[in-house]
């Protein structure tokens, strides 16, 4: 991919390509740089079509719309034409400006900037394994040992601080957020819907949420990984279109369409100019009901999954997800991490996908969630066809219960020569509920791990400097819940951090919260909620919540109710209900040789060493 930068006294374009390496079948440095600078000739051989150019306008005004759907983005929009224009902004400008570039400028640019000009090339790759144990940071930099030298202009200058004189606002009192107006449907066949409309921008967006994904491979008969294959198979092209035409069309309207799965479910995102909804949704259709599967598109996203296995191996977060994955869902489907491995991936035929889509992709297991520029009457009008969507009765099978653990275990993942550690720790938690034991949790869990100023993060982050942040958190749904903490620690702080973690859960569960710790919860999650449902895209997840849990309209006003009313000792109970310290299963992504003796002087016995493919 290439993009363009520009900052206060320069721009710059990059160009990015990942291949395989050359020894395993891919493209050598030379042939790279040979290639991109034989595509930089061919655009300007080429030149620039009036298609090129009303492709580029139509994704810089999808783009501009989006960046204005925020008070946040809103105000950095606002501040940054501000401080570089110092006349303000002016949507209407903006987009003028761009319309007005012709394909002479395009070329004019190019011409001036790019023919002929100097490169820095930087090439990265993957890092030969080592047989010493030297961890020593190496700098790439060749100009890392020079001497340096204080230019003239920096000479004898004094910082001057500056006065920090405002005053600071008083906080409003909190009062529940109520929800924006949405409908909801069912058609015959099964999928449920659910929308709402929001005029401030020209946007409209399409969430389809497929109950299954990866615990629809809990039939042996299914490799893991399938259904994500299949999500991918899914994006690549119609029986009309080749997925270059597929993707040409949908940069002509500016929209999107992308599909994923993950553990719980697979998904259909939907993004689209209000203007181009009709043939954005005809896009849609074709890709659902008519996918291409394509035999070459298969083997190359095949080859694309199996390098994104070989890249998983170095990713210290997706080891850690791996071996949480591993521990805390033993016994279950969710144990095989949803993304398979290389001997389920190799498995897989195209056939296998064919035969996943046909039998799983069913309206009777969906949802649908509308959000943006659309009228209720016109959404339902135009999203008619689903209706034709074929019921194929699926059936998702239940988790069994998560087990709690006997005691609390240290599993550690040996990741050589790493700067610092990945920690999780945590237990099965309550599944997911909007007033229950799930909600209360997440309440009492503000104060110790939820906020940036929580406990946790003061102590690991601003207290010790061990870590640039530190959360934990109770997440749920309708099958399983769970207890985590997360945070990527220093590594010669690693047994340090996780005793400090324990020393902090142990101590909130039996001596609890403040009142002053609860007031400020009280408030904080009360006051922030209306950004929730600022956006359209936000709306899109909450609508999602409401129809995938049943959730009452009136459930914020609930929530606000229920928190409002919460004592000291409430919390407290919650607390020593919820949390379990010495049931918690600790892992750690790290250099072994270094933080193993740590670890095993915890007194949580001695620690398990396990691999993740």
């Amino acid at each position: 991919g290439a993009g363009h930068s520009t900052l206060e006294l320069a721009g710059f374009l990059s160009i990015q390509v990942v291949t395989k390496p050359a020894m395993a079948g891919g493209l050598s440095f030379k042939e790279v740089e040979e290639k991109v600078r034989a595509s930089i000739a061919e655009f300007e051989t080429r030149g620039v079509t009036q298609e090129d150019l009303d492709i580029t306008k139509t994704q810089v005004l999808r783009a501009t719309y989006s960046q204005l759907n925020s008070i946040d983005s809103k105000s950095g929009v606002l501040g940054h034409f501000s401080m570089m224009k110092g006349d303000g902004y002016g949507l209407q400008n903006e987009i003028d400006r761009y319309n007005e570039v012709t394909a002479e400028d395009v070329l004019s640019v190019y011409n001036k900037y790019i023919k002929g000009r100097k490169a820095v090339i930087l090439r990265v790759e993957r890092e030969a394994k080592k047989d010493d144990d030297d961890d020593t940071p190496k700098s790439v930099n060749p100009h890392a040992n020079d001497p340096k030298k204080t230019e003239a202009q920096y000479e004898g200058l004094v910082y001057n601080a500056p006065k920090q004189d405002y005053i600071t606002p008083s906080v409003p009192a909190a009062n529940a957020f109520k929800l924006p107006d949405f409908y909801t449907e069912k058609f015959d066949n099964g999928l449920k819907l659910i929308g709402t409309q929001s005029s401030e921008s020209p946007l409209v967006y399409f969430y389809i949420d497929m109950e299954g994904g990866h615990l629809l491979e809990s039939d042996k008969k299914v490799s893991t990984g399938t259904a994500m294959m299949t999500a991918s198979m899914m994006g690549e092209g119609t029986e009309k279109l080749t997925t270059e035409q597929f993707s040409r069309e949908l940069e002509k309207l500016g929209s999107s369409i992308s599909f994923n799965s993950g553990t719980m479910n697979s998904s259909i995102f939907v993004s689209s100019l209000s203007k181009n909804v009709d043939a954005t949704l005809a896009l849609l259709k074709d890709a659902l009901f008519q996918p291409r599967f394509d035999a070459a598109d298969f083997k190359r996203i095949k080859e694309q999954t199996i390098e994104g296995l070989k890249s998983q191996k170095s990713n210290p977060s997706v080891m850690a997800n791996k071996a949480w994955s591993k521990i805390m869902y033993e016994g279950t489907i969710l144990s095989d991490y949803y993304y398979g491995d290389f001997k389920s991936i190799n498995k897989i035929g195209l056939d296998d996908v064919k035969s996943f889509y046909k039998t799983y992709y069913s309206p009777n297991v969906s949802t649908l969630v509308v959000s943006g520029d659309i009228s209720k009457e016109d959404a339902l009008s135009k999203l008619s066809f689903l209706k034709e969507w074929e019921n194929t009765n699926v059936v998702v099978s239940a988790v069994p219960e998560l087990k709690m653990p006997s005691k609390t275990v240290i599993y550690l993942v040996d990741k050589p020569y790493a700067s610092q550690s990945t920690i999780y720790a945590g237990h099965p938690g309550p599944k997911f509920d909007y007033k229950g034991d799930y909600f209360k949790s997440g309440v009492m869990n503000y104060t110790l791990g939820g906020a940036f100023n929580s406990r946790l993060n003061l102590k690991l982050r601003e207290d010790k400097g061990w870590t640039y942040g530190a959360r934990s958190g109770f997440s749920g749904n309708k099958q399983y819940g769970v207890y985590r903490f997360s945070g990527e620690i220093k590594k010669e702080a690693t047994d340090s951090a996780v005793q400090v973690l324990m020393e902090e859960v142990i101590k909130f569960s039996n001596t609890g919260i403040t009142q002053e710790e609860l007031d400020f919860t009280k408030s904080s999650i009360t006051l922030s909620e209306a950004l929730d449902y600022e956006t359209p895209f936000d709306k899109l997840n909450f609508l999602n919540s409401i129809i995938e849990n049943d959730l009452p309209k009136d459930y914020t006003m609930q929530q606000a109710a229920m928190i409002k009313g919460m004592s000291v000792a409430d919390i407290n109970a919650v607390a020593k209900a919820q949390l379990k310290p010495d049931n918690m299963v600790i892992i750690v992504v790290g250099h072994a040789y270094k933080v193993r003796d740590g670890l095993n002087n915890l007194g949580y016995g001695k620690i398990k060493e396990i691999t993740v493919d």
